[in-house]
């Protein structure tokens, strides 16, 4: 009996350590958004980066990193993402005193084995009109 229960132990937990559920993986509609110009002196603009998790698990977003630049902000899904199941990432830019190009990179850490997405934000920045 003893030897009986021992073997279907040895068949059942290497059978159960194979069938892992996939990781989380992400599919983000567009990595790159172009704002084109705006006026200095026109509102906040935002973007949302809309994603999918296409895995078997849970995607969670554990941090999201801008640059140094108080121009720029984010907000972002805080609840985990089930599979199949969307989240968004808003990324906002204050033109304000930020005459010229602009070119921001917005850096995404999750669970998701790559662990890091970046997404770009773009545009120009003219002259208030008089």
């Amino acid at each position: 009996m003893t030897v009986c229960l021992l073997g279907l132990w040895l068949v059942y937990v290497p059978a159960r350590a194979a069938v892992q559920p996939e990781p989380p993986q992400v599919e983000f509609e567009t990595m790159e958004y172009d704002f084109g110009p705006v006026a200095e002196n026109s509102r906040k603009v935002s973007y949302d980066f809309v994603f999918r998790n296409t895995g078997e698990t849970p995607y969670v977003i554990t941090r999201v990193i801008t640059s140094s630049c108080k121009c720029i902000s984010t907000s972002h899904t805080k609840r985990p993402v089930p599979p199949g199941g969307e989240g968004v990432v808003t990324v906002t830019y204050d033109p304000k005193k930020q005459l010229g190009i602009f070119y921001k990179a917005i850096q995404v850490f999750s669970n998701a084995p790559e662990g890091l997405h970046i997404l770009i934000v773009k545009g120009e920045v003219t002259e208030a009109p008089d």
